[in-house]
């Protein structure tokens, strides 16, 4: 972090009319660039101060301006970065119930500490965690009813004193602006994370540098010292917050209303606008060229003819003894009618793992691929793809090209963990071809990169979405069809460690259905794991609540989340299958907790 910071103080600026029962919380959530600062003896005039000072002068429009007891609430604390600012986000933030709130950092992130020893040669806060901090303050925001308006850092200007401590590569210091080579990356990755998430943003940056563009005018006229901003850079940043907040309506938005939900099947609470469906398989299905349901089950192909009320067994295997579907298992029918199931082969699973070692040396649990040409009638020999422990296979999908890509897993050892990869399908389900190993490390029986679920995006991309033990699902995207892929980081969906399903409709949107981080109106939930044994790192295992959301813009936004289904006294119904039995009918099944269920679309649609 930089070293010239000055310690501020929490500040509350209020005023009380007495004449409302409702006042406007706002909370500037930030760095030292936000915190109160004192300068020779004053208190420097922030922009949190000013702005509240802004709000109560005038009285006379129907936007934000006339709120009457209002707060604006100061939570910068010098020296953070958005990695330490998350351990305080509830606690300074959230815990206030504010209807806005404010958030800017960015100078400390993108600090490169040269003037350490040994001189540090990274960020201190990588850029892509930086935009994944801000779209989790973002997200959890919105999840509790929160306005969240982003800011981009201020730009910096050399001083002797700044220069004597950064001027050094990566930094220019013979470049009027080259205090900000990095910086002014950081700044780019705030728009683009208001952009990916429809949020407000004040430009700061832009607007520093506009202003020292001018005619006589520089951006060391709004900086105190080349990084914190003055009185007038401070009013300059608040005439700019003003003019954001006079476009929002004082209202804050309603809250959400408490859960309808009604008792179901298997001791389940469901959506009031959910249809329980008692006594259903569990997914996944595919619908056959003669309108027949099919899924499997153990060593049989199932079929209904009458949409699920019964189904009829056939068997599958040639020698039943030796294979067995796992509950976590994938199906598709291409668009040329063949049937292809990947699936875990039970019959072989041989588990070894030892706490001594923190492995599970030899552990097996082979992924298979079989295939039938004439909807599920005769099947072709199941082919073994690899032998290594198979975590799970969840997901399946066939590409406008016509490749077939499914994601399975494989145990690494030394220490056990799990990774990602997926099979592809060129002919289809002929051959396949192994991706490349997706291992983000870990060591624990349930740790590492899990259970993936994936979805090809209009641009061609296939967007994957793991299950992580890191508060949120991580995400990678291939640009070949499955053939490699590249992990980018934590995705902006907070998460509990359980799979997640996506899935196109009919309609073009995308649906997630997935066990969310807290349960709702809730902010935490007891963390497990942490040993080394089921995780190197403590875990979020909340399952007793799944949700789902809705995306128009191919994953960068989402809906409000709804809980869909909840199982009171328990913490399971997790493993989502999600099938369109008719265009905007969506059935929901999960291997956990045994909900079988369906809702339209429309009903969840704002």
């Amino acid at each position: 972090m930089f070293r010239l910071v000055i310690c501020g103080l929490i500040l509350v600026a209020t005023k009380s009319s007495g004449a409302s029962t409702h006042g406007l919380r706002i909370v500037a959530f930030g760095d030292s660039t936000t915190a109160q600062r004192v300068v020779a003896g004053k208190s420097l005039t922030v922009y949190a101060l000013r702005l509240a000072q802004t709000i109560y002068a005038d009285q006379t429009s129907n936007t934000i301006k006339n709120a009457k007891d209002t707060q604006v609430i100061n939570a910068g604390v010098p020296g953070n970065t958005t990695q330490s600012a998350r351990a305080r986000f509830t606690r300074d933030v959230l815990a206030h119930k504010p209807d806005i709130v404010i958030i800017q950092f960015g100078i400390n992130d993108a600090s490169v500490n040269v003037w350490k020893n040994p001189p540090a040669t990274e960020p201190s806060v990588s850029q892509v965690d930086f935009a994944a901090n801000l779209s989790y303050f973002v997200l959890e925001a919105r999840r509790r009813g929160v306005r969240p308006i982003l800011m981009t850092p201020n730009p910096m200007r050399w001083t002797p004193e700044l220069k004597g401590l950064y001027g050094k590569p990566p930094y220019a210091p013979d470049e009027p602006d080259g205090f900000n080579v990095v910086l002014k990356t950081y700044a780019e990755a705030a728009r683009q994370v208001a952009k990916k998430t429809d949020t407000p943003v004040v430009d700061v940056y832009a607007l520093f540098q506009a202003y020292g563009a001018e005619k006589n005018h520089s951006i060391d006229d709004l900086l105190l010292d080349g990084m914190h901003p003055n009185e007038k850079g401070h009013r300059f940043i608040a005439d700019a917050l003003l003019q954001q907040l006079e476009t929002m309506k004082l209202d804050a938005p309603s809250a959400k209303p408490a859960l309808a939900l009604k008792a179901a099947s298997s001791g389940m609470e469901i959506d009031s606008r959910l249809t329980d469906m008692p006594g259903q398989k569990m997914g996944p299905f595919v619908r056959l060229g003669d309108g027949q349901l099919l899924t499997v089950e153990e060593t049989n192909c199932l079929t209904s003819k009458d949409n699920g009320l019964t189904w009829q067994p056939h068997p599958i295997f040639d020698t039943p003894s030796k294979f067995k579907f796992s509950d976590e298992r994938a199906i598709i029918r291409t668009r040329k009618g063949v049937v292809i199931v990947a699936f875990m082969n039970n019959a072989e699973e041989h588990w070894t793992w030892d706490d001594k070692l923190g492995d599970a040396p030899g552990a097996v649990l082979p992924t298979y691929a079989m295939r039938s040409t004439d909807d599920g009638r005769t099947w072709e020999a199941p082919q073994k793809l690899h032998n290594d422990w198979t975590g799970a296979v969840r997901d399946i999908l066939e590409t406008k090209e016509g490749r077939i890509v499914f994601t399975s897993m494989k145990m690494r050892n030394n220490p056990g963990r799990h990774t990602v990869l997926t099979y592809c399908s060129d002919d289809p389900g002929v051959t396949w071809k192994p991706s490349n190993v997706i291992d983000l490390g870990g060591a624990g029986d349930h740790d590492g990169v899990t259970e993936a679920t994936i979805l090809e995006l209009k641009e061609g991309k296939v967007l994957m979405l793991m299950r992580s033990n890191w508060m949120c699902f991580w995400r990678a995207e291939s640009q070949d069809g499955g053939l490699t892929w590249h992990p980018l980081g934590p995705s902006n969906i907070p998460a509990s460690s359980s799979p997640g399903m996506l899935h196109r409709l009919k309609s073009g949107r995308i649906a997630l259905v997935w066990n969310r981080l807290f349960p709702e109106g809730k902010d935490t939930f007891p963390l497990t794991g942490g040993d080394r044994l089921r995780s190197a790192t403590p875990a979020n295992w909340h399952r007793g609540e799944l949700s789902i959301a809705f995306s128009n813009d191919e994953c960068r936004t989402w809906s409000q989340p709804n809980v869909i289904a909840r199982k009171p006294g328990t913490w399971l119904v997790a493993y989502p299958y999600l099938f369109e039995a008719f265009p905007g009918e969506l059935w929901i099944t999960t291997m956990q907790g045994g909900l079988r269920a369906k809702l339209h679309e429309s009903d969840f649609l704002n």
